[in-house]
């Protein structure tokens, strides 16, 4: 997606200067191509275990529902709260709201290994519960934090250091490249906090607890953070390193919580 972006935005190596136009055709392209290789994927190593053979029977509907709409809900209003997010930002300014899809897109970059992780200590939570091993599935649980925290931290690390180096590819107006320094600075240096909640709180849906995290999130994200977001930058007019301090104390929080 990062990729296909900056080629149709800017019109790299023979592609189309698309500007805005060529960011959603990236991020469109980049979704069916990821769709499609989730599918081969499944086809090729989960076949002989029913992927689309037959439909699941009742009981194993009811489970699926139980434990799929509290995690389905809380995305819905996490995307939705990105959303205000990204309006809050644009209501500061044009040169602010540039910085931020940048910095978007580049915390992803370090946040998608943190969800593999997360995905993978949920795996390894759910099968050590169904062993009855419990103690297993809460030592996955801290291991697999410790090596996310280190992971990412040290991904993140050299954009902490040198982040007009990462931010240059990306932004050539020298304002708005300096609006993304500190921001970027301080986003990379939380991001082995935000690793570890993002793992912690797939390990509880492993474990079959997907409500409790549906409804820590909701709670953080729209009734502390994006009241406070609003607040400090409209009300009060502060600027990018307010809204993205504040976006990382708030997942900082939840991940200790």
């Amino acid at each position: 997606n990062l990729l296909l972006n900056y080629l149709l935005i800017f019109g790299k190596f023979g592609f189309p200067e698309l500007q805005t136009l060529g960011a959603g055709i990236g991020t469109a392209i980049a979704n069916y191509i990821g769709t499609t290789v989730y599918f081969f994927l499944a086809f090729r190593l989960a076949r002989e275990n029913g992927f689309l053979r037959a439909m699941p029977n009742k009981e194993t509907l009811k489970t699926i529902i139980r434990i799929s709409l509290p995690v389905s809900i809380q995305q819905l209003f996490f995307a939705t709260g990105m959303t205000v997010f990204f309006w809050i930002v644009g209501q500061i300014g044009t040169r602010e709201l540039a910085a931020n899809n940048v910095l978007v897109n580049l915390l992803l970059v370090c946040i998608l290994p943190g969800i593999g992780f997360g995905m993978a200590c949920a795996t390894l939570v759910g099968q050590a519960l169904g062993r009855k091993d419990v103690k297993a599935a809460k030592d996955w649980g801290w291991i697999v934090c410790r090596i996310a925290a280190l992971s990412i931290g040290a991904l993140g690390l050299p954009a902490a250091i040198f982040p007009e180096f990462f931010l240059q590819f990306f932004i050539y107006d020298p304002q708005t490249l300096k609006i993304a320094v500190l921001p970027l600075r301080i986003v990379t240096s939380m991001i082995a906090l935000d690793s570890i909640g993002l793992v912690l709180f797939n390990a509880m849906n492993g474990a079959g607890y997907t409500r409790t995290p549906m409804v820590l999130s909701i709670i953080m994200q729209w009734c502390l953070y994006l009241p406070i977001a609003y607040f400090m930058c409209i009300v009060l007019g502060y600027g990018l390193v307010a809204i993205w301090a504040g976006q990382m104390c708030y997942r900082g929080i939840q991940a200790l919580l």
